[in-house]
């Protein structure tokens, strides 16, 4: 590897760390603002209405999905010429075909961006019809339910026609830059096209326990739902969104094959260590969250939610949520890797294994809930199980495709220390046996819990 490729692949390195540190800063901004805003909401709002609110986003997150998925994915295969290569001579020609190279690598990403727009509006009529014809009663008799839907589709159609900058962003990370005129890359619309149907599978999986929900339960268990999917997943959508967006951009980057057709072992062994530090960050943090989150989780509600939510329904679904959430970390940054480095003919045969991976959800679905009758509770360990077969599929691709690479990955690789896994199970058996009140003692107990056993880890 020369010198210039060298820092060319530094300066991806830094971009994507540069990138993650704003994501994370511009998702925290945001949710202060909302988070505050939706607690004063929150205490004047009824479960029932709540339920309906979590159907609207339903709804909503649906239109987004099918319209812009596919074509972020693709986006996210386009290769970014680096300046840093082509003009490694320091000729004024070097720097001229570099920008020429860069313009045509984001003008092909923004005119592709443009279908998701294409794909919003029949998305927002169907989905909107759909809605309505499947709404219940309990919804439909809602004070200005028809308007909520109108506006919420409103919203989705304008949401994705930010889509051209996010794109641009996306692709260049930290520099914004616009451009409106040129090519349509055949490329990406082939890549976009074969996810899409991916897209389908997945959508079903990720939205699959608030569509059981809106069939089989009643708006008030749906509202309840709500808030502890919610508040539960806020931390994911906090840090492990921003971090499982810009890993992917930076895994794109470096699995990309070079101009003969071939990858770079280098980079290869890059993601992989980059996948393999966010993999052990994650088991630390879910050692953790386990046995300090269920403890936390009620003092917190009390506070945040009112006397109407602080129930131990809502309490212990909360609890449980906790065990979920790093689930779903390690699924987002393993499809990362796989999502970056799979193939048209590999991505097909995901697909394939994602309708195995709805079977084995609907089936432990039907066994919380229909079988021991385990109501909110039950849809939470079938995610569990879900997130579970979906990490193990995704990790032994990788390892396969290492191995074609002249790498490897083994358990021992992306496994923290014997003694933290240890210290976390007597930890969560020890606090899971205490409940303590909601008084100032009590949350003072917790915290004081939580800082020696944080020392501990």
């Amino acid at each position: 590897m020369s010198q210039p490729d060298e820092a060319s692949v530094g300066n991806a390195v830094a971009s994507s760390a540069t990138g993650t540190t704003f994501l994370i800063l511009i998702q925290l901004t945001s949710r202060i603002f909302t988070f505050a805003s939706n607690q004063l909401i929150l205490r004047t709002l009824s479960p029932i209405v709540l339920g309906v609110a979590a159907q609207l986003e339903l709804y909503q997150v649906s239109i987004l999905y099918f319209s812009r998925e596919s074509i972020r994915l693709a986006i996210q295969r386009q290769p970014l010429v680096l300046s840093s290569t082509l003009s490694r001579q320091g000729t004024n020609q070097a720097q001229s075909a570099s920008q020429d190279g860069q313009s045509e690598a984001s003008q092909s990403v923004v005119n592709v961006s443009y279908l998701s727009l294409l794909l919003g509006f029949p998305s927002a009529i169907i989905f909107t019809m759909l809605y309505e014809r499947l709404a219940p009663r309990q919804a439909l008799g809602t004070p200005f339910f028809r308007e909520s839907v109108l506006v919420t589709g409103m919203a989705s159609f304008m949401e994705l026609s930010i889509e051209p900058f996010f794109a641009v962003v996306q692709q260049h990370m930290c520099n914004v830059s616009e451009y409106f005129l040129g090519r349509f890359s055949h490329r990406l619309t082939s890549i976009a096209a074969s996810v899409s149907l991916q897209s389908l599978v997945k959508h079903l999986l990720t939205q699959g326990d608030s569509m059981m929900l809106a069939t089989m339960s009643s708006l008030e268990d749906q509202g309840i739902y709500s808030l502890a999917s919610n508040y539960g997943g806020l931390i994911a959508r906090i840090i492990f969104q921003p971090l499982e967006e810009s890993s992917r951009n930076l895994f794109s980057t470096l699995l990309s094959p070079n101009g003969s057709g071939k990858r770079d072992k280098q980079h290869i062994r890059l993601a992989k260590d980059h996948m393999v530090e966010l993999l052990h960050a994650y088991q630390l943090l879910a050692v953790l969250v386990f046995p300090l989150g269920p403890v936390m989780v009620p003092q917190v509600l009390q506070i945040l939610g009112g006397r109407q939510w602080a129930s131990p329904k809502v309490g212990d679904l909360l609890s449980l949520y906790c065990y979920y959430v790093p689930f779903l970390a390690f699924n987002g940054i393993t499809e990362a890797f796989v999502s970056s480095a799979a193939n048209p003919r590999e991505i097909r045969k995901q697909t394939a294994w994602m309708g195995a991976f709805s079977a084995c959800y609907a089936l432990a679905a039907y066994l919380f809930l229909e079988i021991w009758s385990m109501g909110a509770y039950g849809l939470v360990l079938a995610n569990i199980v879900n997130m579970m077969v979906r990490t193990l599929w995704s990790y032994n691709f990788i390892c396969s495709y290492l191995r074609r690479h002249g790498d490897g990955l083994v358990l021992g690789d992306v496994s923290i220390q014997p003694a933290s896994y240890i210290l976390g199970i007597i930890a969560t058996a020890a606090l899971a046996s205490r409940t303590l009140s909601v008084s100032g003692l009590g949350i003072i107990s917790a915290i004081s819990l939580s800082g020696v056993y944080c020392l501990l880890v």
